[in-house]
Parts: structure tokens; C-alpha cells; sequence
């Protein structure tokens, strides 16, 4: 008889959360209880996990502006403990307006998880 290795299926977590950005001043609308936010500079802010993941967390983004304007989201510097948002309106400015950044985390409290 062949040995069959045990798989076991850890649960994930998945961290929903926006981000504000109003005259250029970030502030995380949903998602309070799981991040902090620090605003390091101009169209850009730091977002520090509540409870570090076990490993590098895969990170989704998308961005809405109440101005119509164009802007796109940036990940820079991601790992386990948090990571960098970066917003940039069509221009290649930082974005000042008011502007939602949607993230989606999702992440394993275990290392070993494939």
C-alpha cells in the first residue's frame, strides 16, 4: 500500500478595507479594527497590519475617484507586517482630490501553507 501524505487546509484571512484620500490626507474608512495608517507623504501612506500575517500577503486594489478623475493605485514595500499605498491621478501627480482606494487582502497565519 502507497503512503499518502496529509494535506492539511489552513484557513486564510482575507482583510477588506478603503482607503480615503481627501486633499491629499489618507485615512482607512473600512477595515479599522485590522490596520493602522500613516501618512508619509504626499499621495502616500503606510498601512501597518493590526496582526502581522505569517508570510507575504497577496494584495488587490482598485481606485474610484468623486471627481471622475483618473487615478491608479501603487504597492510598494509589501511583506507580512503591511505595506505602501501610493496614489497617482492621470497627470503623474499624487493624487490630492478626493479619491477611495478598495484593498483586498488576503494572507495565512501559517508559513507553511501552499
Amino acid at each position: 500500500m502507497k503512503s499518502v501524505a496529509m494535506m492539511v487546509q489552513h484557513a486564510s484571512r482575507i482583510i477588506p478595507m478603503t482607503v480615503r484620500w481627501t486633499g491629499g490626507t489618507p485615512s482607512i474608512e473600512e477595515g479599522t479594527s485590522h490596520a493602522t495608517i500613516a501618512d508619509t507623504a504626499a499621495g502616500v501612506a503606510t498601512i501597518t497590519f493590526v496582526d502581522a500575517f505569517s508570510r507575504k500577503p497577496v494584495i488587490l486594489l482598485g481606485t474610484e475617484s468623486a471627481t471622475g478623475e483618473k487615478v491608479t493605485a501603487h504597492l510598494r514595500s509589501v511583506s507580512q507586517t503591511g505595506f505602501i499605498l501610493e496614489s497617482i491621478n492621470e497627470a503623474g501627480a499624487n493624487a490630492d482630490s478626493t479619491v477611495d482606494t478598495h484593498i483586498l487582502v488576503v494572507g495565512f497565519d501559517s508559513a507553511d501553507e501552499a
